[in-house]
């Protein structure tokens, strides 16, 4: 109980996107695939063969990825809003990935 302010100021700060957050993960099928997704989710898609984590100074050929799930309101550690939602509109520029989820600021495009 002596954690409970670490509890209550870290992770109860992003529970208005943790329903779309589970939603989106749910919509990933498979576990071969390579996922581009913040450091917030990535614990919940570590089974993948690759996982990468987005990082503001770094540029990402997001036509590698087979998924790429992003909470732009809740960016993560080594990013944030602005970046996460140029990576977004990347995507939306891509003729090779569909926009399979859009939620409460979090979006997850899947390889068609």
């Amino acid at each position: 109980m002596s954690r409970l302010n670490l509890f209550t100021s870290e992770y109860l700060q992003s529970i208005d996107t943790w329903q779309a957050n589970n939603e989106a993960i749910a919509f990933v099928k498979t576990k071969k695939g390579s996922i581009l997704t913040t450091h917030e989710i990535a614990p919940h898609v570590s089974h993948r063969q690759t996982v990468k984590l987005t990082s503001f100074n770094t540029s990402y050929d997001l036509a590698t990825f087979d998924y790429i799930l992003l909470n732009t309101r809740h960016a993560g550690y080594q990013s944030d809003r602005d970046y996460s939602l140029s990576l977004v509109e990347q995507a939306k520029k891509m003729p090779n990935l569909k926009l399979e989820y859009q939620k409460d600021d979090v979006y997850l495009f899947a390889k068609k």
